[in-house]
């Protein structure tokens, strides 16, 4: 007989940090900058402009959030992000900054990953989101908690949990999020 799988949920509740490093090829670059000088503003502080996007006139190109580029991201250790794991009907809350620190005695396999705090030239776009930041689902047999992985990386002084999360070696797949942005900068590296 076969045992019933069960979801195992994740939602992540808190705050976001994402630095994204803009990668457009040398065509996009002259195009966007041409929009961006006939709005009087450089590159970097157009791409941040809602009001930049319906100008360009590019179905795939609606915000930032659709550039491409190199990203670092993750849940900050902000006192007030948890995680809520849900499991069989039962209900798991942990903190975040809790969870970085659960070397003792650890529950959860925990990896930290370490980032080099170098910034090439180029555009830089930095946001921080405060809500949902995530809800991730699998399907499982059963529940172990040494199952359940967590990625943290360090980036200068920064750790951050990474939205990736692992069960017996298998991702979690993000379903929604709901966040609302409460910081957003821009700056160009020469």
């Amino acid at each position: 007989m076969s045992k019933t799988l069960q979801k195992l949920k994740i939602n992540v509740f808190g705050e976001l940090w994402t630095l994204k490093k803009v990668s457009l090829s040398t065509i996009e670059m002259e195009y966007y900058r041409s929009i961006a000088s006939g709005m009087n503003q450089p590159l970097h502080e157009a791409l941040i402009d809602p009001f930049f996007y319906p100008k360009l006139k590019l179905e795939n190109r609606q915000s930032f959030f659709d550039l491409k580029g190199e990203e670092i991201s993750g849940a900050t250790t902000n006192s007030a992000n948890q995680l809520d794991i849900w499991c069989e009907g039962n209900r798991e809350k942990i903190w975040v900054a809790n969870l970085k620190n659960t070397t003792l005695f650890p529950i959860y396999q925990v990896n930290f990953e370490e980032k080099v705090n170098t910034l090439s030239n180029g555009i830089y776009i930095e946001t921080l989101e405060f809500g949902k930041i995530g809800s991730y689902e699998i399907m499982v047999d059963s529940f172990i908690r040494e199952n359940l992985e967590f990625h943290f990386v360090t980036y200068g002084k920064a750790i951050l949990l990474q939205n990736k999360f692992c069960y017996n070696g298998k991702n979690l797949t993000k379903k929604k999020s709901d966040c609302s942005i409460t910081s957003l900068h821009s700056f160009e590296i020469r």
